[in-house]
């Protein structure tokens, strides 16, 4: 849609890997008329990791995971993961385009299954790792584990209603 100050536009991206996060920002930053339009960035990587590297579920997009086992899967997502927030952190910090609204990296979902839970907490460590030294007034992290895991209820293999 063309651009207007009052105007709201939001654009969701469905990504399952961190390197599909750093694309859709590319997008949102090429949009022409909506340069000065202010954003905000939510963003939750990091399960089909697992369901590639941990429980090699075959519907898994990413042969080369399904391949690996889990530490090198891991570091996989470590690396991509890295190359996200630095080029969100400009992004999202000082002048960037979503400096008023901020930026939000979720943690990955609390879910009822024990192997699934291990590892999420595992790579979920490594989410606020990745953000601790990055964290600000709008670059945030929301950890959408415990959210879950404080009501677990809610919670249906891996997907919830928080």
């Amino acid at each position: 849609p063309a651009y207007s100050s009052g105007a709201i536009r939001i654009t969701m991206f469905i990504s399952f890997f961190w390197y599909r996060t750093e694309l859709a920002l590319e997008v949102v930053n090429a949009d022409v008329p909506w340069a000065s339009a202010r954003v905000a960035v939510v963003t939750q990587v990091g399960a089909w990791y697992n369901v590639c590297s941990v429980t090699k579920e075959d519907y898994c997009p990413r042969k080369e995971l399904l391949a690996m086992e889990r530490d090198p899967a891991i570091q996989v997502f470590k690396d991509e993961m890295e190359v996200v927030l630095t080029q969100m952190e400009p992004f999202c910090t000082g002048s960037g385009r979503a400096s008023q609204l901020g930026c939000y990296v979720q943690t990955i979902s609390w879910t009822n299954g024990v192997r699934d839970n291990e590892n999420f907490q595992i790579m979920n460590s490594y989410i606020e790792q990745a953000m601790a030294s990055r964290l600000s007034s709008s670059f945030r992290l929301v950890d959408f584990f415990r959210l879950g895991g404080a009501m677990p209820e809610e919670v249906v293999n891996g997907h919830g209603s928080q």
